[in-house]
């Protein structure tokens, strides 16, 4: 179903395009770095290393659950999944309107006559170059 397939292809646009600022692999990476700079830090201070103390570090329940946070996740889908199906609707409906429109023109007044080629279109060109505004 198409519908299936630009949402599969938008979430592997967003996830597993390589260089992604969203991508598996740098949100991988950021985890990381930021996971083993708080294990660094307890270890530092001579506190245990407990994965729930490091996890309540790294997702604050105050943040998680903030109007900015789901704010962001709210603007994030809008741009991934609404912004993308209502561009490609319209880059659609522009074709079709467009041929729509040509094809009625056409059927009220006539094929368009053959443009001039060649020399007589350069010669044209040309001459339009030296002319004066009025």
């Amino acid at each position: 179903m198409p519908a299936f397939d630009f949402l599969f292809e938008q979430i592997r646009r967003v996830l597993f395009s390589p260089g992604g600022m969203l991508s598996v692999t740098s949100l991988a990476a950021a985890l990381m770095i930021s996971a083993a700079f708080f294990a660094w830090q307890r270890k530092r201070r001579g506190r245990r290393l407990r994965a729930k103390v490091i996890l309540r570090a790294l997702f604050p329940r105050r943040i998680l659950r903030s109007p900015s946070n789901q704010a962001d996740i709210f603007y994030l889908l809008f741009n991934v999944f609404t912004f993308g199906l209502a561009f490609g609707w319209a880059v659609l409906s522009y074709q079709f309107l467009s041929n729509a429109i040509i094809a009625g023109l056409v059927s009220v007044f006539g094929s368009p006559a053959p443009a001039a080629t060649g020399r007589a279109r350069t010669v044209r060109t040309w001459l339009s170059t030296f002319r004066t505004a009025p």
